[in-house]
Protein backbone atom coordinates (compact mmCIF):
# COMPACT_ATOMS: atom_id res chain seq x y z
CA UNK A 1 0.00 0.00 0.00
CA UNK A 2 1.53 3.41 -1.17
CA UNK A 3 1.35 6.67 1.25
CA UNK A 4 -0.50 9.45 -0.11
CA UNK A 5 2.38 11.61 1.31
CA UNK A 6 6.10 11.61 0.46
CA UNK A 7 7.62 13.12 3.75
CA UNK A 8 11.11 12.11 2.51
CA UNK A 9 13.94 14.90 3.09
CA UNK A 10 14.18 15.32 -0.54
CA UNK A 11 10.41 15.78 -1.12
CA UNK A 12 9.91 18.10 1.69
CA UNK A 13 13.36 20.50 1.43
CA UNK A 14 11.86 23.61 0.28
CA UNK A 15 8.80 23.23 2.90
CA UNK A 16 8.18 26.56 4.86
CA UNK A 17 10.02 25.53 8.54
CA UNK A 18 7.41 25.24 11.21
CA UNK A 19 6.53 28.23 13.03
CA UNK A 20 4.53 26.40 15.97
CA UNK A 21 6.47 27.06 18.97
CA UNK A 22 4.98 25.26 22.36
CA UNK A 23 2.80 27.34 24.86
CA UNK A 24 4.58 27.06 28.69
CA UNK A 25 1.44 25.96 30.91
CA UNK A 26 2.89 26.61 34.27
CA UNK A 27 5.39 29.45 35.10
CA UNK A 28 9.03 29.11 36.57
CA UNK A 29 9.69 28.07 39.18
CA UNK A 30 10.54 31.39 40.48
CA UNK A 31 7.47 32.33 40.53
CA UNK A 32 6.15 29.50 42.81
CA UNK A 33 8.85 30.08 45.43
CA UNK A 34 8.54 34.02 45.70
CA UNK A 35 4.73 33.04 46.34
CA UNK A 36 5.48 30.53 49.12
CA UNK A 37 7.78 32.63 50.37
CA UNK A 38 5.38 35.65 50.77
CA UNK A 39 2.51 33.77 52.15
CA UNK A 40 4.69 32.35 54.51
CA UNK A 41 6.50 36.09 55.90
CA UNK A 42 2.72 37.72 55.31
CA UNK A 43 1.43 34.96 57.99
CA UNK A 44 4.43 35.99 60.21
CA UNK A 45 3.95 39.56 60.06
CA UNK A 46 0.31 39.24 60.06
CA UNK A 47 1.08 37.58 63.58
CA UNK A 48 3.14 39.87 64.36
CA UNK A 49 0.67 42.52 64.01
CA UNK A 50 -1.88 41.21 66.09
CA UNK A 51 0.15 40.18 69.07
CA UNK A 52 1.56 44.37 68.96
CA UNK A 53 -2.26 45.26 68.21
CA UNK A 54 -3.06 42.98 71.54
CA UNK A 55 -1.44 45.73 73.36
CA UNK A 56 -3.38 48.79 72.39
CA UNK A 57 -5.12 50.39 69.73
CA UNK A 58 -3.04 53.64 68.77
CA UNK A 59 -3.03 55.59 65.38
CA UNK A 60 0.41 53.66 64.79
CA UNK A 61 -0.82 50.23 65.38
CA UNK A 62 -3.84 50.80 63.02
CA UNK A 63 -1.89 51.85 60.39
CA UNK A 64 0.53 48.90 61.03
CA UNK A 65 -2.67 46.61 60.67
CA UNK A 66 -4.37 47.96 57.90
CA UNK A 67 -0.65 47.70 56.01
CA UNK A 68 -0.23 44.65 56.73
CA UNK A 69 -3.78 43.59 55.59
CA UNK A 70 -2.88 45.26 52.16
CA UNK A 71 0.03 43.10 52.40
CA UNK A 72 -2.33 39.86 52.07
CA UNK A 73 -4.35 40.88 49.89
CA UNK A 74 -1.50 41.64 47.69
CA UNK A 75 -0.22 38.20 48.74
CA UNK A 76 -3.56 36.39 47.47
CA UNK A 77 -3.92 38.75 44.38
CA UNK A 78 -0.27 37.28 43.85
CA UNK A 79 -1.97 34.00 43.86
CA UNK A 80 -4.29 34.79 40.89
CA UNK A 81 -2.48 37.23 39.43
CA UNK A 82 1.50 37.10 39.21
CA UNK A 83 2.46 40.11 37.40
CA UNK A 84 -0.33 42.33 39.04
CA UNK A 85 0.40 41.01 42.35
CA UNK A 86 4.11 41.19 41.91
CA UNK A 87 3.81 45.47 41.61
CA UNK A 88 1.17 45.32 44.40
CA UNK A 89 3.66 43.46 46.87
CA UNK A 90 6.35 46.05 45.65
CA UNK A 91 4.41 48.96 46.05
CA UNK A 92 3.37 47.54 50.04
CA UNK A 93 7.10 46.85 50.61
CA UNK A 94 7.89 50.43 49.98
CA UNK A 95 4.93 51.76 52.04
CA UNK A 96 6.01 49.75 54.95
CA UNK A 97 9.22 51.16 54.92
CA UNK A 98 8.50 54.28 54.45
CA UNK A 99 6.07 54.09 57.42
CA UNK A 100 8.58 52.46 59.50
CA UNK A 101 11.36 54.79 58.55
CA UNK A 102 8.30 57.49 59.86
CA UNK A 103 7.84 55.91 63.08
CA UNK A 104 10.29 53.96 63.87
CA UNK A 105 12.89 56.45 65.38
CA UNK A 106 16.57 55.22 66.15
CA UNK A 107 15.43 51.70 64.53
CA UNK A 108 13.28 52.41 61.43
CA UNK A 109 15.79 51.81 59.28
CA UNK A 110 16.14 48.17 60.59
CA UNK A 111 12.42 47.88 60.83
CA UNK A 112 11.68 49.15 57.48
CA UNK A 113 14.38 46.91 56.17
CA UNK A 114 12.78 43.65 58.20
CA UNK A 115 8.94 44.43 56.93
CA UNK A 116 9.99 45.86 53.57
CA UNK A 117 12.66 44.22 51.94
CA UNK A 118 10.97 40.84 51.66
CA UNK A 119 7.73 42.64 49.89
CA UNK A 120 10.35 44.47 47.81
CA UNK A 121 12.01 41.15 46.69
CA UNK A 122 9.16 38.92 46.58
CA UNK A 123 7.30 41.31 44.57
CA UNK A 124 10.28 41.75 41.93
CA UNK A 125 11.23 38.10 42.33
CA UNK A 126 7.05 37.38 41.20
CA UNK A 127 6.87 40.27 38.27
CA UNK A 128 10.13 39.48 36.67
CA UNK A 129 9.72 35.61 36.90
CA UNK A 130 5.97 36.27 35.33
CA UNK A 131 7.21 38.46 32.95
CA UNK A 132 9.49 36.33 31.76
CA UNK A 133 7.25 33.52 31.22
CA UNK A 134 4.74 35.14 29.65
CA UNK A 135 7.55 36.45 26.99
CA UNK A 136 9.11 32.89 26.42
Amino acid sequence: MESTYDLTPEMTAGAMPSTHTPHRTSRPPSVAVARVVVTAITGLFLYIGVRVGQEGSTTEIIVLLALLCAGAACTALAWWQATMGGLALVLVGVALAVFFIVVGGDDGLLLAGFFGVPYLLGGLLLFVGSVRSAGA
